[in-house]
């Protein structure tokens, strides 16, 4: 069993990202893009304990899908995410040479889950909601 660290996307933002996903699924027939929930996978952390600093929630995405170790990922290379992992990218399949282009944007996560795959099932094993942090006023 493979554990999986991640962000889940807000309910908005999932129900978004879904419909894009199947627009995907729709042009490469490719299944394992619904082998996770929308969410921003952490390859590399086993682990959600402990304090995880999202600050808004909000994070900005790359277009272009990308291989790592868990599968294809849009990258988001933000300062807050580096340390918990080197990875991090809103999940797109578990094909690592998926090639679609979904265009730059944005997503907004708001809990913490670590999922367990199996290959064929994943089951949410653990999950916490994160507390966001706005700015302060000036």
């Amino acid at each position: 069993m493979e554990r999986i660290a991640a962000l889940m996307l807000c309910q908005k933002d999932r129900l978004i990202w879904r419909k894009r996903l199947t627009e995907c699924y729709r042009a490469t027939g490719d299944w394992t893009i619904y082998a996770l929930p929308p969410s921003i996978i952490l390859p590399g952390l086993d682990s959600i304990d402990g304090f995880i600093d999202i600050g808004d929630g909000i994070f900005l995405h790359s277009g272009i899908t990308e291989g790592v170790s868990t599968g294809s990922v849009l990258r988001i290379r933000d300062p807050r995410l580096l340390p918990l992992s080197e990875e991090a990218g809103l999940f797109v399949s578990r094909d690592r040479g998926l090639d679609f282009i979904f265009g730059e944007g944005k997503v907004k996560a708001d809990q913490a889950v670590l999922f367990e795959f199996d290959g064929y099932i994943t089951r949410i094993i653990k999950r916490r909601p994160l507390r966001l942090s706005l700015p302060a006023e000036p």
